[in-house]
């Protein structure tokens, strides 16, 4: 090993004792040191949760340290060590303070500003520092995979979700459908969007009986997940439950309702969210950096076609090794199945509603048809992880590219 690594390496770990103190505190474990002339001048770790400070970040606090010790705001002939790539914010701090050289651990494809995401030194500042890359990165990138991991398991104990629900008698279930056609025998069909957009304001309310269903799809992401895609995010359920355990997960998330994303926003502002309002069967980005996507109580109106084409693009959004948590309505019989899209059929032509038109009605497929979909799509991993205790109507699946 040659002297130079060597010394970086010394000095990361230094950098990762910091992260370590973090990860005790419960801050995510980033961990900061300033070196010049062979020794530490500066040590920080991120602190932004005990601070409640959105610049608190291990890079800026060192950065105000080593101000101090040399008693002025230039950093000339200094090295800093972070475990973690800098975000826009540090990279921005770091060529204001005249840092001579980065030296950084992991990656962050999220707000890394030194290579992934971005790349500041790229810009034609007045100061511009060396970067190194990579130093420990194994080490580094496990702090932080073994802290969102610890915070996934709080979340959501796998012992404590239980899949072992039974499935609805066919029997009963086609009777009690029956009756609920006929009971809305007089409603007019509504265009898809146009009826959440009407009932905004109880949707919540209404949703609250599938609130153990939002928990499990959140404890089922995978605990690396980065980014993450929401099909028919409605207000965001699931996405209450999923940032409790991914904080800074970025999320891209598609619906009809412009009144339910405004929601969405209103109770996650300051969360990294790129909303989209539209149809997801033409607007689903098929960008293949994608680690997780989720559909929860949204896909049980359409046909076996559209599902099977949304199956693909959803697939095609997907890391290789990227999940798909599916929980949805599912009919429990051929005849429910059969019975529900001749029924739309019946009602679309009574109230003169082209075939294109997506319109509020439940039209579930059989669990069997439901699997071949997304089969075909080129999953390679799909299983029928089961149903809640208590609800036999609704599947809870998970399939990996």
């Amino acid at each position: 090993m040659d002297k130079t690594l060597e010394k970086d390496e010394s000095y990361m770990r230094a950098a990762l004792d910091e992260a370590a103190k973090a990860a005790d505190e419960d801050e995510v474990p980033i961990g900061a040191v300033i070196v010049r002339d062979g020794k530490i001048i500066a040590r920080a770790r991120n602190s932004r949760e005990r601070s409640r400070c959105a610049t608190h970040h291990a890079e800026i606090l060192a950065i105000e340290e080593a101000c101090r010790a040399l008693g002025g705001w230039r950093l000339p002939g200094t090295t800093l060590y972070v475990t973690l790539e800098p975000c826009p914010m540090c990279a921005g701090a770091i060529i204001n303070a005249r840092v001579e050289r980065v030296v950084y651990g992991a990656f962050d494809r999220r707000f890394g500003a030194m290579g992934s995401l971005l790349d500041l030194c790229k810009y034609p500042f007045n100061h511009i520092p060396e970067v190194k890359c990579g130093v420990l990165e194994e080490e580094c990138r496990g702090m932080l995979s073994r802290y969102f991991a610890g915070k996934r398991k709080k979340a959501a104990p796998p012992d404590q979700i239980r899949f072992d629900g039974e499935a609805d008698d066919p029997g009963e279930a086609l009777a009690e459908f029956e009756n609920a056609l006929r009971d809305s025998e007089e409603c007019t069909l509504e265009k898809m969007a146009d009826f959440f957009d009407d009932r905004v304001d109880m949707y919540e309310e209404h949703m609250r009986g599938w609130a153990e269903h939002y928990r499990a799809i959140a404890g089922l992401v995978p605990p690396s997940a980065v980014r993450l895609l929401d099909i028919g995010c409605g207000s965001g359920l699931e996405l209450d439950r999923i940032f409790e355990t991914f904080p800074d997960i970025r999320v891209t998330a598609i619906d009809l309702s412009e009144k339910m994303l405004l929601m969405l926003r209103k109770k996650h502002p300051d969360k990294d969210i790129e909303l989209i309002c539209g149809d997801y069967f033409s607007l689903c980005p098929e960008s293949g950096d994608f680690d997780a996507a989720v559909a929860v109580e949204t896909l049980h109106h359409f046909t076996f076609e559209k599902k099977s084409e949304l199956f693909q693009k959803i697939y095609r959004s997907l890391a290789p090794g990227g999940v798909f948590l599916e929980c949805d309505y599912i009919a429990t019989s051929k005849q429910i199945e059969e019975l529900a899209f001749s029924e739309l059929e019946r009602r679309r032509r009574r109230d003169g509603i082209p075939d294109g038109v997506f319109v509020h009605f439940d039209t579930p497929l059989t669990l069997e048809h439901e699997l071949e979909a997304i089969k075909a799509a080129g999953f390679s991993d799909v299983n029928f992880l089961g149903f809640l205790p208590g609800d036999g109507h609704t599947a809870i699946i998970r399939a990996v590219k």
